[in-house]
């Protein structure tokens, strides 16, 4: 149960960064796909040998393939990981105007990979306590609101 590769691009034509575990030539198979994928959707394809999980947003495409029995919540929660590694070093403007981010991001999309392929159920811990925080967070926001209004 691994992730063999992931891509980040803002279209099929622009690929910003990637990380492959071996040197299968995957960028050809997974671009095939990205001018089929939908801004702010997820999605995912099967084929007899493995799975393709895709997650975009409105200008960015975020896609893995992984093992036939890669875990839908598993794949879904590495492609959010990978989101939020890319917003904590880019600005949305940055990510507009990039050609590529690769060398920028290849360390974190190795280290990603090799963490969610190391232990596929950390992907749960992190889901809960992302969660929590954004449930606090927003507490606190409400909170805070509330008390000025008084």
């Amino acid at each position: 149960m691994s992730i063999h590769y992931v891509i980040i691009a803002r279209d099929a034509r622009v690929i910003l960064a990637d990380y492959s575990t071996d040197n299968s030539n995957y960028q050809v198979s997974v671009s095939s796909i990205l001018p089929k994928l939908q801004a702010n959707r997820r999605r995912y394809f099967q084929s007899e040998n493995c799975r393709i999980f895709t997650y975009c947003t409105d200008t960015l495409q975020f896609v893995c393939l992984t093992d036939i029995d890669y875990r839908m919540e598993a794949g879904y929660s590495f492609l959010e990981a990978v989101k939020q590694a890319l917003s904590k070093k880019f600005s949305d403007e940055e990510m507009m105007n990039a050609l590529t981010v690769g060398p920028a991001m290849s360390r974190e999309l190795k280290d990603l990979v090799e963490e969610y392929n190391q232990n596929p159920e950390s992907d749960k811990a992190k889901l809960v306590t992302a969660d929590l925080i954004e449930v606090k967070d927003r507490t606190a926001e409400s909170l805070g609101k509330s008390l000025g209004e008084v």
